[in-house]
């Protein structure tokens, strides 16, 4: 399995595929929670265009392939639901979402199926934006605290209130065997050449220094 961290400079995230356990716990938490559901159909500030938009720039800033849209949907609808208290706010997504289009010469409904490369480019434009910047720190807080994502990154949750980690799979490290065993090869010695050797370069550099003073 590759994993790679990837934010605007490029979208795909190559992060494999999702193990099928983790699929399984994922779908369960997804359908059996009745308020993590997500989805867009109670809008309060922003309408379907918008929305669907910001689903699909939060879904590029922050690429995992192996997540469904509702949760990129869930931080859309947080979004909502500060437009709908703050009214600074929804002017500031509505006339985002339409700096995105001019940016990208399309309508906003289209951002979604544009090329990676068009889609980066446009953000790239825009990142330095309080529109942009509201958006990507709403992301970092919302899409990454659903209970319900954290399987999909391996991710068992915090273990605090369990008594830590040390009995509840500190050491399931299932790729170790692939690692190769270094506990034999000359690590020390490797450092300590390296270091008699920058003490004697720092020596003689300083020997020459000297020299050059007294002349």
């Amino acid at each position: 399995m590759t994993t790679q961290s990837v934010g605007l400079d490029g979208q795909v995230s190559e992060e494999g595929g999702i193990r099928v356990a983790d699929a399984a716990v994922a779908g369960q938490r997804l359908d059996t929670d009745p308020d993590r559901t997500g989805g867009l159909a109670d809008l309060r500030a922003l309408d379907q265009g918008t929305a669907r938009a910001l689903v699909s720039m939060t879904r590029a800033m922050y690429p995992h392939d192996r997540l469904p849209d509702v949760h990129y949907e869930r931080v859309v609808a947080a979004l909502d639901e500060k437009a709908a208290a703050d009214a600074r706010m929804r002017i500031l997504l509505t006339e985002g979402v339409g700096w995105l289009a001019t940016t990208t010469g399309r309508y906003p409904s289209e951002f979604g199926g544009l090329p990676e490369a068009a889609q980066v480019a446009a953000l790239t434009r825009l990142q330095e934006t309080p529109f942009f910047q509201a958006v990507a720190a709403e992301v970092v807080v919302n899409l990454y605290s659903q209970h319900d994502v954290w399987p999909y990154f391996g991710y068992e949750g915090p273990s605090t209130d369990e008594g830590g980690y040390l009995h509840r799979g500190f050491d399931d490290v299932d790729w170790l065997d692939d690692a190769p065993d270094r506990r034999d090869a000359p690590v020390a010695e490797t450092i300590g050449d390296e270091r008699d050797g920058d003490e004697a370069r720092i020596q003689t550099e300083a020997g020459q220094a000297r020299s050059g003073e007294e002349d």
